[in-house]
Formats: C-alpha cells, structure tokens, sequence
C-alpha cells in the first residue's frame, strides 16, 4: 500500500531527450491507499507521456484524464480475468514525435468476458425467454471467443418457472461459455394477491414474512417457491 503521491516534488529531467513516467497508481482518487497520482501532478511532473497500471477497466479513467489535459492513459490488463472486467483487453502502441502523443490500442485477449441485462416484462413462457435472449445476443459482438453473462430482469408471468440451464442450451451455441441468471420477479402485485380468496392467495400469504423480510437469500427462495406454486396450479410442467 502506498497512500502518498510519488511523484510529489519530483520533475522529468527534461534534457532534450523523449520522458516517460510509469507508473502502477490510482488517478481516480486522491485518497487511495494505492498510490494515488492526481492528474494535475502527472502534468507537473512534465513527462511527454505517462503511461499507467493498476485499472483493467479503464475507459472511464482515461476520459478523465483526457479531459484535464494529461498525457497520460491506463491500458486496462492484457486479458480480462472474470465478469468484472469484460470487454476486448489490450495495450496501447505509443508513438511520440513533433507532432504530439498518438495512441493506437492493439487488442490481446483471446477470449472475451461480455455481460448483457434482458428486460422481461410480460414474458409468459420460456419461449418467451429465449426469443428475448437470442435478440438481445443479436446486437452484441458475441462469437467462440465470447463468455457470456446473461442476467434476466423485468416483470415476468407469476406462472413462469424460469430454467436457466434451458435458456443456456438454446442460446449458448457458438459461443466460449453462458450463464444465465434470474433475476425477474413476479409481475403480480402484491395487492392483489393478497386479497385473492383463491389457494393463490393463500399460497402468496403463507409466503408473505418470507416475500417481504430483510434477507435477501430468504426473499430470493420465497419468490422461487412462490412462482413453483403459481405454475403447479397452472396446470404447468414443473422441473
């Protein structure tokens, strides 16, 4: 941990010749505990450029610093290494002559993380499901190098018993690796469940402590044995 700016006090010793700083910090944070490097300090350091590590995703960063003037960017990492850093990763050729600084990204990774959210709103079946995922797949640069995260959200039928492991058979063709999670929740209002005279009703009531507490693993299973239960009265297959 270094919670100081190294650079502080400290000049490019500008003698004609070409300065680069490296350096493994954190421009995003004059606080951090890892090495913080404001900009404004990369700029009175006085190097032609600076090239930096220690952010993988680094597209916000690097707009930061454009914006305030710095020769400077991040890189990212050469390959990203889960869901939280998805995206094609690479590194950057510099060129630096009398014209200024240009930059050209040159990509590495061989394989590449990508994360898609699908709104779900009114789906009623699982053919519903698919159809929605394979669209949304249609608009992404997915292909054999792809890992792909698929998370499901919206206000989906109270009757639907989502199967993920289904919807990673039919839309996981072509592609490095899928997985799909649910995160929908019934499009049913809690109103009108509650005062349902039905065994719907009743079902959501018993339910109900679980449906509404604090814990979210307890809601999350509250909510799964609640669409099991709509879908059995339903007369749907439940697996």
């Amino acid at each position: 941990n270094m919670k100081s700016c190294p650079l502080d006090g400290k000049r490019a010793e500008d003698d004609g010749k070409i300065n680069l700083l490296l350096v493994h910090g954190d421009t995003t944070d004059p606080f951090s505990n890892k090495c913080p490097v404001t900009p404004s300090a990369i700029a009175a350091f006085g190097a032609d450029y600076t090239a930096l590590g220690h952010i993988h995703n680094p597209e916000a960063a690097n707009a930061a610093l454009s914006v305030k003037g710095a020769r400077a960017a991040y890189c990212g990492c050469p390959q990203g290494r889960d869901f939280g850093e998805c995206g094609v990763k690479g590194a950057y050729v510099v060129t630096i002559d009398e014209d200024g600084v240009t930059k050209e990204f040159v990509p590495f990774s061989g394989r590449v993380y990508r994360s898609i959210t699908v709104t779900l709103d009114g789906a009623e079946a699982m053919e519903d499901v698919i159809s929605e995922v394979r669209a949304a797949m249609a608009g992404e640069d997915v292909n054999a190098s792809t890992l792909l995260r698929v998370t499901l959200r919206g206000h989906a039928s109270p009757e639907l018993v989502i199967l993920c492991d289904e919807v990673e058979k039919a839309c996981g063709e072509g592609l490095s690796y899928i997985e799909v999670i649910d995160e929908t929740v019934p499009s049913l209002s809690a109103s009108s469940l509650r005062e349902d005279k039905s065994i719907r009703g009743e079902v959501y009531r018993l339910l109900a402590p679980k449906l509404e507490g604090d814990d979210p693993a307890v809601r999350d299973e509250a909510t799964d044995a609640l669409r099991y239960a709509l879908a059995a009265l339903a007369g749907r297959a439940i697996e």
